[in-house]
């Protein structure tokens, strides 16, 4: 059995009913997808990119070594890095045209806590302090749409990390 899925296990009674990422906000997200002329890209498609990374070897990597702490499981962090950066491009240009003042730190935030990582494991994976994540995360509701934010870190923060 894949590492992964051993994790997935361990989650799934913390899963959304609707088995959707942004539940509720899925129509908002379309919407200002659509009155950014890139109604090509629908939240489906983000929910698509977040599953397909939840199936990805670094996923099961992290996750693992984030549960056993054990050194020799510790994950490339620049691969997961550049992953984040690849696999999330459209995702990344959605936060920063609905949030204009977010940084690369908020948007690391948003995607790892989407991804399921919980907020205690984030300052490892993101090599800042745990007040830095903390300080990541009430600055975020200055700069998100309300919406995103009770999506983002209230609802995923608390029923998953």
């Amino acid at each position: 059995m894949r590492i992964s899925n051993i994790i997935r296990a361990i989650l799934d009674p913390f899963k959304r009913k609707d088995d959707s990422i942004f539940g509720d906000a899925s129509a908002k997200i379309n919407q200002d997808l659509k009155e950014q002329n890139k109604g090509w890209i629908k939240a489906s498609d983000f929910e698509r990119m977040f599953r397909e990374f939840k199936d990805s070897e670094i996923y099961g990597k992290t996750m693992s070594y984030l549960i056993s702490k054990k050194e020799e499981d510790k994950p490339n962090l620049n691969e997961l890095r550049n992953i984040l950066s690849e696999n999330f491009k459209e995702f990344r240009q959605f936060l920063k045209s609905v949030a204009l003042k977010m940084n690369d730190s908020d948007i690391n935030y948003c995607i790892l806590i989407l991804a399921g990582f919980k907020q205690m494991y984030l300052h490892k994976l993101m090599n800042i302090s745990q007040s830095g994540i903390r300080n990541i995360k009430s600055r975020l509701e200055k700069k998100l749409p309300p919406y995103l934010y009770k999506t983002i870190v209230i609802t995923h923060h608390y029923n998953i990390g």
